[in-house]
């Protein structure tokens, strides 16, 4: 047994990339929080990036942290004097994107300071920015060429020290800022705001309505619009008007052609002849307003949110009426589950969250089917958490509460607890549990031989496993009843429930293993059943342990591990490996036929993340784990060769879109690696596809090799077994370090210099080797510095 390595501190640098380390982000931009409207464009600033719409063309355009944002999600959005869009994102961090270039900055300063902004106003040349603890002021330094804070304000007035500032606007000469507490103003030419006495506070008892504040909005240039839980009320900057009820709390207020409109979370309306009405748009979702031309025609822009039952997106009222909403196209939603290839090629996708359902990416199109009025059914208000494609053109997805759904020719099968359409001759293929019948927990799972697997969650007859013959799976949907598979009493002796099992996988050796729930769901057993003759259940042999019984004698660290499995793989040596809420642990020695000399080795170094939701198996042997904190890849020879988070770490920053890693799978005919987070889905392109005959093996010597202008290193042309046209030489991390051709490599060698001519530092190094057609052979080198 190898053991387990770490050959240096793996630094990925971003935006650093070239050759195959090059990520893309795919997110949805239906999910709107706050819209900008420009000169000639829409900004809206969605969960999942920011997005132009350009009303000339119709057409929208995402840009996301593959595009120069801080994060995928944005929670502010404004403009500056310079015509930079800001877009602030959760942790605090800003990214200033020129609209006609595309070239960004970030900001860093509120990083991790902040979480929540109602507003960001432009003042000349300056920016302030209402966040949940005060407000921020912004100065422009042409050093920098960047904006940086001046001051932090965190009183106004006599209101508490760090109030929230729930809206901030700028008013004929004044700044103001609604909180819980009142209304706070200060003169636009005040040298410090961030002194008590710059602010002017106001409550009840100067006038407010009430003192907790909704939204703030301008009307002309000099006054002031001030909504609160059930009125509205004006200032001119010297008195309050009379209040005027609110029929719902504003959530926003905008000017539109001389006219008031407001919103709450699903009405539009008017101020027309001293009172707020109805336009008779009811909607779920509004989000915010704003005021363009679209055509030569003046118009409200209505944005909204997503929601269970339709996506968010655009509308424009006219006075009349609201246009249907349009919306990006692109994934279904963000908080993506599982990411499958289907026998076709074509990417599927699951997700969660309001925007529950699957999408499907092909011939660089997505398609998505998420819930809505023509797409229901139980599994569509369920959370999808595994996916299987079978031989037939099928795509299988189970989930939690909703059973199983099945795409195959365009349509869908859906099979649970509660809808008899697809049931069998016997009735439900599928049981709920006991304590609630309608909810029907499942996973899926392969054969190698193509056999599709099924837990049924502590189901309420002895349905805890179905198998799906390859016959069925050819003819497609049917009446024909499914496999069950069940231990008869003795088969395990001392267990008395097999139900509470999840995650379900075929090996090598035509056994299936069924994970454990978990002991805190009352399951820490993993059943395996070897079904010998599908067309029988007589002849099944049936096992079950507890990992933790099982654990080998030098194995330390499997406290840390919960009988709960999240996720199996078996690699190409024939290793069981498997994920858990505390890590992850593999069989010691490869997979035989017979399971008596068991044991498992905890992976005591996982570089990083705790939780190991799933592990993926490249066409190179390598391991990928996917992880609550980024993703770490584990090479055959047991090395971790690289570690992806965040933009934001300090070791190991990528493009990942999120650190909350779900899935991962990957195209052995392109090397692509596709990472599902709850952020937005990740591609990667990597030199791991499937090798071929005539180019396999890149063996550098000497290895190690002293980069010290002394030696070169070259490559072994037998083990190659084929030509190359460029060997590239790159860090972990994906930086390009050298590039050589054939002649170079194989006669010359490389003299450990980089393309500035230095010598590279000590470190463990990716050779690359590249055929003209697109092919690919990959190796490591060991160098060691001066």
């Amino acid at each position: 047994m190898p053991l387990l390595i770490v050959l240096g501190a793996l630094i990925f640098l971003a935006n650093a990339f070239a050759g195959p380390f090059r990520w893309t982000t795919y997110t949805s931009g239906t999910n709107v929080r706050d819209i900008l409207v420009t000169e000639n464009d829409l900004w809206l600033g969605t969960s999942g990036g920011l997005v132009r719409f350009s009303p000339e063309s119709a057409t929208f355009e995402i840009f996301n942290n593959t595009r120069g944002l801080a994060m995928n999600a944005t929670v502010g959005l404004g403009a500056d004097a310079r015509g930079w869009i800001w877009i602030v994102a959760p942790d605090g961090r800003i990214t200033r994107l020129h609209p006609e270039t595309g070239e960004t900055k970030t900001i860093a300063d509120l990083q991790d300071e902040i979480f929540e902004v109602s507003s960001i106003v432009a003042v000349a040349d300056e920016m302030f920015l209402g966040a949940n603890n005060g407000i921020y002021r912004f100065a422009y330094y042409p050093i920098a060429d960047n904006y940086r804070v001046s001051e932090r304000v965190r009183v106004l007035g006599n209101f508490p020290t760090g109030i929230a500032v729930k809206d901030l606007i700028a008013v004929d000469g004044f700044l103001y800022a609604a909180t819980v507490a009142g209304l706070a103003r200060a003169p636009l030419n005040t040298q410090q705001f961030s002194a008590p006495a710059a602010w002017t506070d106001y409550t009840v008892a100067d006038g407010l309505p009430a003192n907790n504040i909704f939204s703030l909005a301008e009307q002309g240039d000099t006054t002031l619009w001030i909504a609160t839980q059930s009125n509205t009320v004006s200032f001119d900057g010297v008195s309050f008007g009379t209040p005027m009820p609110a029929p719902q709390a504003f959530l926003t207020m905008v000017e539109h052609q001389g006219t008031m409109y407001a919103s709450s979370s699903n009405t539009l309306f008017v101020l027309a002849a001293g009172s707020w009405a109805s336009t008779g748009v009811v909607r779920q979702g509004i989000a915010s307003l704003g005021s363009t031309v679209l055509d030569g025609e003046s118009l409200l822009v209505v944005s909204f949110s997503d929601l269970p039952e339709r996506p968010g997106g655009l509308s424009f009222y006219n006075g009349t009426e609201l246009t249907p909403p349009i919306t990006p196209t692109g994934i279904g939603g963000n908080s993506v589950q599982v990411v499958q290839f289907d026998k076709a090629g074509a990417l599927w996708v699951a997700t969660g969250g309001n925007r529950t359902g699957v999408s499907k990416f092909a011939g660089g199109e997505w398609t998505m089917y998420t819930r809505n009025d023509t797409v229901a059914g139980d599994f569509w208000f369920s959370t999808p958490r595994s996916a299987v494609a079978d031989d037939f053109g099928g795509i299988w997805f189970g989930s939690d509460g909703g059973g199983v759904l099945y795409h195959r020719d365009g349509n869908f099968y859906r099979y649970n607890s509660t809808e008899s359409e697809w049931a069998d001759s016997n009735g439900f293929r599928l049981r709920g549990v006991p304590s609630a019948p309608d909810y029907c927990e499942t996973r899926v799972g392969r054969m190698p031989s193509g056999e599709i697997l099924i837990t049924n969650l502590d189901s309420e007859i002895d349905k805890p496993f179905a198998i799906v013959s390859t016959n069925w799976l050819a003819q497609g949907h049917s009446l024909t009843p499914w496999i069950y598979p069940y231990p008869e009493p003795g088969d395990v002796p001392g267990i008395s429930n097999p139900g509470l099992v999840n995650e379900i996988y075929g090996d090598p050796f035509g056994r299936f293993f069924a994970g454990a729930t978990g002991t805190n769901r009352g399951g820490r057993y993993t059943f395996v059943c070897d079904p010998n003759d599908l067309s029988t259940l007589s002849d099944d042999v049936w096992q079950a342990y507890d990992p933790i019984a099982l654990q080998d004698a030098a194995t330390t660290c499997f406290e840390d591990i919960n009988p709960e499995v999240l996720t199996f793989a078996v690699d190409r040596q024939n290793y069981l490996w498997v994920g858990t809420p505390g890590g992850a642990y593999y069989s010691q020695g490869g997979l035989g036929g017979n399971l008596s000399s068991l044991r498992f080795i905890c992976l005591f170094d996982l570089p990083v993340g705790n939780r190991v939701n799933h592990i993926h198996v490249d066409s190179q042997d390598n391991k990928w784990f996917a992880t609550d904190n980024g993703v770490a890849v584990l090479d055959p020879s047991f090395t971790w060769i690289h570690v992806f988070q965040t933009s934001s770490s300090i070791d190991y920053a990528s493009d990942l879109a999120s650190n909350s890693v779900t899935s991962i799978t990957s195209d052995p005919n392109t090397g692509d690696v596709w990472i599902g987070t709850l952020d937005g889905l990740s591609r990667l392109q990597t030199p791991y596809l499937t090798r071929e005959p005539k180019l396999d093996t890149v063996s550098p010597y000497p290895n190690p090799f002293r980069a010290d202008g002394t030696q070169r290193l070259f490559l072994d042309a037998t083990d190659l077994g084929g030509r190359f046209e460029q060997l590239r030489v790159f860090t972990l991390g994906g930086r390009l370090v050298k590039e050589l051709s054939w002649s170079q490599a194989i006669s010359g060698g490389w003299d450990g210099r980089n393309v500035d001519g230095n010598l590279v530092a000590g470190g463990v190094y990716l050779l690359v080797a590249t055929t003209s057609d697109g092919h690919s052979a990959t190796g490591k080198v060991a160098v060691v510095g001066r």
